[in-house]
């Protein structure tokens, strides 16, 4: 009995060394399959969030860029107010010192009535104040146009276009024209002499004193024309007058 069971003995033993040997092989096997997947997931995942944070770095750039670029509008916009504030309170100051027996009202905040309305002597004079770093646009000048020909204006019976700092383009220093049948002036660079603005409305004051005065007459427009040229030639000589005494 002994002699049979030794053969299969050693014959099972064999089989089941024979199974862990191959059990052994699989999980090897398993166990190298696995790491490969593994390590593929683990480049494809770094991958990923390498894409993702360049995705997410470069969505931060573009939100950082458009943040600056809107401060730095608003900051622009809010000098451009406060420098039209700054201009519209000047000028209101000088316009009561200039009219100081007048009614002085502020009217920018009202739809197409200007910056300014002066009433003196039964005369309505309307005044556009700009106060621009850069000669005044024609954009401005038909927007003071399309404010004269309006229904609700006609009680004015002047205007005067005037840039603190500036030129108007287009336009010459002292430039008289009638629209509307209402004589206009526009002013350059009204923050250097203040008292041109006072000459304007006496220059106004002369032509509204005539009566029955057609200003739609083209020979009468050309002659208030020519006076008003004549008075800019005459502040010019005063000008250079007072420099060379200087």
């Amino acid at each position: 009995d002994a002699g049979i069971r030794d053969p299969l003995w050693s014959r099972g033993l064999g089989d089941v060394y024979k199974r862990q040997d191959q059990r052994d092989k699989w999980n090897e096997k398993y166990n190298s399959l696995f790491k490969e997947l593994d390590d593929k997931y683990q480049i494809r995942l770094s991958e990923e969030r390498e894409r993702s944070d360049k995705i997410v770095k470069s969505l931060r750039e573009d939100l950082d860029r458009e943040k600056e670029r809107y401060m730095q509008q608003l900051t622009i916009s809010q000098n451009s107010t406060l420098k039209g504030q700054q201009g519209e309170e000047f000028t209101f100051k000088q316009l009561n010192l200039l009219f100081p027996s007048s009614e002085i009202q502020d009217t920018h905040c009202e739809t197409g009535r200007g910056d300014f309305i002066v009433r003196k002597d039964d005369i309505v004079m309307m005044v556009e104040n700009k106060n621009y770093s850069k000669n005044v646009q024609k954009s401005e000048i038909d927007k003071f146009y399309r404010d004269l020909d309006r229904e609700s204006n006609n009680d004015l019976q002047c205007a005067v276009l005037v840039s603190m700092h500036t030129g108007i383009c287009g336009r010459e220093d002292f430039e008289f024209e009638v629209r509307n049948n209402k004589p206009i002036l526009f002013l350059h660079k009204l923050s250097s002499n203040f008292t041109n603005l006072e000459l304007a409305f006496k220059f106004f004051k002369l032509i509204l004193d005539q009566k029955d005065l057609d200003l739609s007459n083209k020979e009468v427009a050309g002659l208030f024309k020519n006076i008003a040229t004549s008075i800019k030639r005459c502040l010019l000589y005063t000008s250079d007058a007072a420099d060379e005494g200087l």
